[in-house]
């Protein structure tokens, strides 16, 4: 199960990296890629 607090703590860093002039492109990538592994490790788990 995708955790809520985990995807807000993602989404605010980037919106505090986006105040900053940060990349925040990189943390909407690893947002992705996060979510991505996180649901493929689930997959992998019931198969």
């Amino acid at each position: 199960m995708f955790s809520e607090k985990g995807s807000m703590q993602i989404f605010f860093s980037a919106h505090k990296s986006q105040l900053y002039g940060v990349n925040w492109q990189f943390s909407i990538l690893y947002q992705m890629f996060y979510f991505c592994s996180r649901t493929y490790c689930l997959h992998y788990k019931n198969l």
